[in-house]
């Protein structure tokens, strides 16, 4: 049977069609990636206090750091420390029912883009310090993932904030009791719950008017309530 010609050019027309809808976005530095990080209990826990963009679950945020090299470059606070890392590998930490990254990409508005550089500077020098386990603010000893970004920017600015904190929140919705997985993980810690002590978190983050939310690589989840 002869080639349906003009069919096989439909179909090489939707793939490079799909394909110029997967690439089209090009990250920036200073670029900030919300992450829905399903990482179970923990994560949930994380969430369920927590409201990101458009009322999502966003768990983690990482800095785009550099755009130059084949693969852009993040810096991030994970459990390991300060880290550089592949964008990669970041994406695939956390992908959606379509197995799509749950990112989204968030992008400072225009005059906050000359801070980026110093706020680049700042978080290479904070590169192998430990993770701020307690999200108690650790004065730049050590650092949880929008500590860093916040810390990094408010250095670029001159010493003055950019990005807000807010009262931390380990309660129920109903401010009833503290959740027990917060609970356990401060027992074990050994220190009082800091309900209430000023921090940042990624879900306030996203929502920030000085940043513009410009990509979506998937779909997070979203808060019912």
């Amino acid at each position: 049977m002869r080639p349906n010609l003009t069919y096989f050019t439909l179909i090489i027309s939707l793939l490079g069609n799909a394909y110029a809808l997967e690439t089209h976005f090009k990250l920036q530095q200073g670029d900030l990636l919300f992450q829905d990080l399903n990482c179970g209990v923990f994560c949930d826990s994380i969430d369920s206090v927590t409201y990101g963009y458009k009322n999502t679950y966003m768990s983690h945020v990482a800095m785009v750091i550099n755009v130059e090299s084949a693969e852009p470059q993040l810096i991030q606070a994970v459990s390991s420390g300060v880290a550089i890392t592949p964008l990669a590998p970041f994406l695939a930490a956390s992908r959606d029912n379509n197995g799509n990254p749950r990112v989204i990409v968030g992008r400072l508005q225009q005059p906050y883009q000359k801070l980026i550089p110093n706020a680049i500077s700042y978080t290479l020098q904070q590169v192998g310090k430990p993770y701020n386990a307690s999200f108690i603010p650790a004065l730049g000893n050590s650092f949880y993932c929008s500590e860093l970004i916040a810390e990094a920017f408010k250095y670029a600015n001159n010493g003055t904030a950019l990005f807000h904190t807010h009262p931390m929140n380990f309660m129920d919705k109903n401010h009833q009791r503290f959740l027990p997985l917060w609970e356990d993980y401060y027992h074990q810690l050994q220190i009082t719950t800091p309900q209430g002590v000023a921090g940042t978190n990624p879900g306030a983050m996203s929502q920030e008017s000085i940043l513009d939310i410009v990509y979506y690589y998937g779909q997070l989840r979203q808060h019912q309530d």
